[in-house]
């Protein structure tokens, strides 16, 4: 009667089967998206940049999932165009990625570049404001990336020293 080895003695593309059967079984509704999964038209994620320790110039990326229900497409004159000033930040630039989902729906991919315009006397939090977002579809709906605060500190902390030090060599 033979015996089932255990995993370790299986070989990688056996153990490669049976990951994907395994995926398949208990994540099948993330193929879907959220979209599907929640039965909402539209599901917003964003991932988080870092939070903290920025300065004057410094450029902050923000990266969006969008989850459409099949029928839905993202009304791309809502999007924050390049050049505008949004409080303490400045929108550099926009970058949108389209990809089909297996139920009809679609995924969105939005990278926003944030730039920090001005320097805080202090250290202190920062907001970048909401943006809204509008879909059309069977229904003209609209959502928003949620605000996002951040910590940002001045250029420069200390004294400012004038002219340099007598490096000469004594003589």
């Amino acid at each position: 009667m033979p015996t089932a080895l255990p995993a370790i003695f299986m070989l990688p593309a056996e153990r490669l089967r049976r990951l994907a059967t395994l995926a398949l079984l208990l994540g099948g509704s993330c193929a879907l998206g959220a979209a599907a999964a929640t039965g909402q038209a539209v599901v917003i994620e964003r991932s988080d940049p870092r939070l903290f320790g920025y300065q004057l110039g410094d450029l902050i990326p923000e990266q969006v999932t969008i989850d459409l229900a099949p029928g839905y497409q993202l009304d791309a004159q809502s999007l924050p165009r390049a050049g505008k000033r949004a409080g303490w930040f400045l929108v550099r630039g926009t970058e949108l990625q389209t990809y089909p989902r297996p139920d009809g729906g679609t995924r969105l991919l939005l990278r926003l570049e944030l730039q920090l315009t001005n320097s805080p006397a202090n250290a202190r939090s920062l907001t970048i404001p909401p943006v809204a977002l509008r879909f059309k579809g069977p229904q003209t709906l609209e959502d928003t990336i949620p605000s996002l605060t951040i910590d940002a500190v001045p250029l420069g902390t200390g004294e400012v020293r004038t002219g340099l030090p007598d490096v000469r060599p004594p003589r």
